[in-house]
């Protein structure tokens, strides 16, 4: 006997990019809901590809290098040696979540922000870098 297993949220999320994408926008003809349908295609897509919270991998890092100490005053000790670390620690964080975020920015942002070379594609899938 087949066992069928319930749609993952990644395979819902994408049912609803391409719906919108292909079924609903090409027959919307007013420019601001095209815009806020856009929009919506943006936030499905983003829900569809940013996975897991990476937080509590996040507070784990950040305590094993500096243990229970402020993170604020590890980073204003400029004789503190765990600061350098603490800081590409925290760059790598940054990174990772504008990667992920990259396409709110190319859905919500301002268009000047972002040149066309710079966004990807709709169907580019950004899985997040939860190893940093």
């Amino acid at each position: 006997m087949t066992r069928l297993t319930r749609p993952s949220d990644r395979a819902l999320w994408h049912a609803v990019v391409e719906t919108l994408r292909d079924d609903v926008l090409p027959h919307v003809t007013e420019e601001h809901a095209a815009s806020q349908t856009q929009r919506l295609i943006g936030l499905a897509m983003y829900a569809r590809d940013r996975g897991d919270d990476p937080q509590p991998h996040r507070d784990h890092a950040i305590e094993a290098l500096i243990g229970g100490d402020d993170p604020a005053a590890v980073l204003a000790d400029a004789t503190d040696p765990r600061r350098q670390r603490l800081q590409s620690l925290l760059v790598t964080h940054l990174d990772a979540d504008l990667t992920v975020e990259h396409v709110l920015l190319t859905h919500f942002g301002d268009p000047g922000v972002l040149d066309a070379g710079s966004r990807p594609d709709s169907d580019v899938s950004v899985t997040p870098d939860h190893d940093a």
